[in-house]
């Protein structure tokens, strides 16, 4: 109780002070080490979280639960290869018709999808959005993935479209949704979306770098360079920011326009759709 506590103030390091105190031979043991993992994951103290982990795992190698927290650290911290060997052995364990499937498969998804391997990436995308029913995050991931490779255009923007229906207070969902309007070339719709998602995440290195592409085709020149450079002095956790490209349209603008194949009557169908709230 004490833990949560200080968990709920964001002091995790003492949160974990206090989890130490309770020993080996306590029932509530290994949940308290998995909250010490998470706790390592909130300061970003990812090898501290992988290292706690794989020892549980050695410990526990029939605990699913471990398996899915272990596979999620090292997705965050890039090992994507060896993340979906422990989502795996998560599936494994899992019995029956588990609700915690549709989440795994999304993560596997994720992982393939930053290996560049489309086709796995989609396999497993697919078989989440069949077993989570359409949950917004996998098809705003599925989406964007198409989007960024300029594949299936149609069908990438309609999921993003009812993503953003079903969370239209999510920062990143906002910003694929205005992201996906600059690739289309509707730039001013464009700009009122990836603002709202600047609002909401302000923080976010990407979601300005798209905002400044968008004023930049908004005839916003001064505004999109200072875009640019705010994304430049933010972390990105995404390792999607480009710096050195960001670099170069801060010097020279952008010299081409998106260009994109897609059905326009379509297109324009989807956006009837957008919700308005």
């Amino acid at each position: 109780l004490l833990a949560d506590i200080l968990e709920g103030r964001g002091m995790y390091a003492d949160a974990n002070a206090a989890y130490d105190d309770i020993p080996e031979s306590s029932p509530a043991y290994n949940s308290v080490q998995l909250k010490k993992a998470a706790n390592y994951v909130a300061v970003q103290d990812y090898k501290g979280a992988e290292l706690l982990l794989k020892t549980l795992a050695d410990d526990y190698p029939d605990n699913p639960q471990i398996m899915m927290d272990l596979g999620d650290v090292l997705r965050i911290n890039g090992n994507n290869e060896e993340a979906i060997e422990y989502y795996k052995k998560a599936l494994d364990n899992l019995k029956g018709n588990n609700d915690s499937k549709w989440i795994i498969y999304y993560a596997m998804g994720m992982c393939y999808e930053q290996l560049d391997e489309m086709k796995r990436a989609e396999k497993y995308l697919s078989q989440a959005l069949a077993l989570g029913q359409g949950h917004y995050y996998v098809q705003n991931y599925l989406g964007y993935s198409w989007l960024k490779r300029g594949k299936h255009i149609n069908e990438a923007f309609a999921l993003i479209v009812d993503a953003y229906n079903q969370a239209p207070n999510d920062g990143n969902i906002t910003d694929s949704l205005g992201w996906a309007l600059y690739n289309l070339g509707y730039y001013r719709m464009a700009t009122d979306y990836l603002e709202k998602a600047a609002e909401i995440e302000p923080s976010n290195a990407v979601i300005s770098d798209h905002l400044g592409d968008a004023y930049w085709f908004g005839d916003r020149k001064n505004e999109a360079r200072f875009q640019w450079k705010h994304a430049l002095t933010m972390k990105d956790d995404s390792g999607e920011l480009i710096r050195s490209d960001v670099k170069s349209k801060i010097e020279n603008g952008i010299k081409k326009e998106p260009s994109l194949s897609y059905d326009k009557n379509i297109i324009e169908e989807q956006i009837k759709l957008i919700s308005k709230e």
